[in-house]
């Protein structure tokens, strides 16, 4: 790929409201699309979980889908910033790479 074009969404993150959170990333990667733009990138915890207190079982996994989804929608790459996830009882950090097929 020659010259990749790169959407940084730098966004204003809404704490503990998925909801609202994805409003603005669905209008990131209509945006890239747009701009015929090859990544998307997103920051940490776009989901707007940042505490373990605040930890929603299966969030992680819903959150990646409707990631997966979107990148294949808009033909895009897409990394997916820092999000909370609980494995084996212990709280991670994790960032998913996704592509433009929805694949991890």
């Amino acid at each position: 790929m020659k010259n990749p074009k790169v959407l940084v969404a730098q966004m204003e993150i809404t704490p503990n409201n998925p909801k609202e959170n994805f409003v603005k990333i669905k209008s990131f990667f209509s945006e890239a699309k747009q701009n015929n733009c090859d990544f998307i990138v997103f920051p940490e915890y776009c989901d707007g979980f940042f505490f373990p207190e605040f930890f929603v079982k299966d969030h992680p996994k819903k959150f990646l889908k409707t990631m997966q989804k979107l990148s294949k929608e808009n033909n895009i790459y897409c990394v997916a910033g820092s999000i909370l996830e609980k494995i084996d009882g212990k709280y991670f950090n994790s960032c998913y790479a996704i592509s433009r097929k929805g694949e991890i």
